[in-house]
């Protein structure tokens, strides 16, 4: 379940809602206010736990372009947490991130990889769409 969550959280960075991976590019200009949904800016959170576990998954979407992305786990006495941060664009309904940095080692073979979801922001909730039903994110 530890891993099924986390992979919620690095969603927002693209793991478990890939639509598309392709190499991160520069045909999208982070500095373009225009490929960026003012919807999206801001911090998103969604939160899981089960008899003895909780895992939050926390997304910031910056004006410029950027995001930065923090798992926090705990089970018990144990706790992890992971960050990532990196780029996002939106087009069309599609929300393109690409990881540039993060602390989890199982992400290094992400990292430069561009991945694509289709979402929709309802008031302070963000829905991520991967094919079956949506995580939903809200906002701080």
């Amino acid at each position: 379940m530890k891993k099924t969550f986390r992979l919620i959280g690095m969603a927002i960075m693209a793991v478990l809602f890939s639509v598309s991976l392709t190499a991160c590019g520069h045909d999208d200009d982070p500095d373009d206010p225009t490929n960026h949904d003012r919807d999206l800016i801001g911090t998103w959170t969604h939160t899981e736990s089960g008899n003895y576990w909780t895992e939050t998954a926390s997304v910031t979407f910056k004006t410029d372009g950027t995001y930065t992305d923090v798992i926090e786990y705990s089970a018990g006495n144990n706790s992890e947490s992971w960050t990532a941060s990196g780029t996002w664009s939106t087009n069309n309904g599609i929300l393109t991130i690409c990881m540039l940095e993060s602390s989890d080692p199982d992400d290094e073979d992400d990292l430069g990889e561009s991945e694509s979801v289709r979402y929709k922001v309802e008031g302070n909730k963000l829905y991520l769409y991967d094919g079956g039903e949506p995580s939903v994110l809200t906002k701080k």
